[in-house]
């Protein structure tokens, strides 16, 4: 088995298992729903038998819904359902994003040819121009004390 595959089956099952854990409490939560709008006020006297039968019979109880046609467990199921998948798309496009090209490069970026910095930097700008930007980026006081340092030391 290829690496490929062992991490294209660990996705999988981390995916499906997901998918079943929250189909599970997705169940129990429909279930203590389902008896909150039955029992009402005395709730309290049923809700710990209910929540263990969702528990422990967590598909029949599912199926069991799922035949009456339930709204609440139809809904938060295909919700449920829906951002697994795009959890599952957006993570896989963020790692896709991120991978190195052929370039050594990560995304869109790419390394510039002789001739695009030639064309960008060194022909768009005349010699002079560039010698006047870097005498007015630096301080010229300091280049004053550093000639005058240079000539002490020696």
């Amino acid at each position: 088995m290829t690496d490929k595959q062992k991490s294209l089956l660990w996705g999988t099952l981390r995916y499906a298992v997901s998918l079943l854990l929250g189909l599970y409490v997705i169940q129990v939560l429909v279930s203590e729903f389902m008896a909150l709008s039955q029992y009402k006020l005395t709730i309290g006297q049923y809700a710990g038998g209910i929540a263990m039968n969702a528990l422990i019979h967590p598909f029949h109880n599912f199926f069991m819904y799922l035949s009456q046609k339930n709204p609440l467990l139809i809904i938060l199921s295909i919700a449920w359902v829906f951002y697994l998948i795009y959890f599952g798309l957006k993570r896989k496009q963020k790692t896709k994003d991120w991978e190195a090209a052929d370039t050594q490069t990560h995304g869109s970026a790419t390394w510039g040819s002789y001739k695009e910095l030639l064309q960008h930097y060194y022909l768009a700008k005349k010699t002079s121009d560039v010698q006047d930007e870097f005498s007015q980026s630096i301080n010229q006081e300091t280049i004053e004390q550093l000639k005058q340092r240079g000539g002490t030391e020696k």
